[in-house]
C-alpha cells in the first residue's frame, strides 16, 4: 500500500490539474433576453381593500 501511495497522489494531482485547466477554454453561454408580464392592483386608487382572487388576464 505504501509503495503505491506516491503514484496515487501523483495521479490524483495530475488529473485534478488537467480537469481544472479545461475550464478556462469553455465558451461563455450566450446571454438571452428576459421578458416579463407583470400585473398589479393599485390599492390607493381602488375601492377594493383586499384581493378576492386572481387578477384576470391582461391584454
Amino acid at each position: 500500500m505504501r509503495k503505491n501511495l506516491p503514484k496515487l497522489i501523483l495521479l490524483l494531482l495530475i488529473s485534478t490539474l488537467a480537469l481544472s485547466s479545461c475550464e478556462l477554454f469553455w465558451e461563455k453561454p450566450m446571454e438571452g433576453d428576459v421578458y416579463a408580464i407583470m400585473v398589479a392592483l393599485d390599492y390607493q386608487n381602488s375601492d377594493e381593500n383586499y384581493l378576492r382572487g386572481t387578477i384576470t388576464d391582461a391584454e
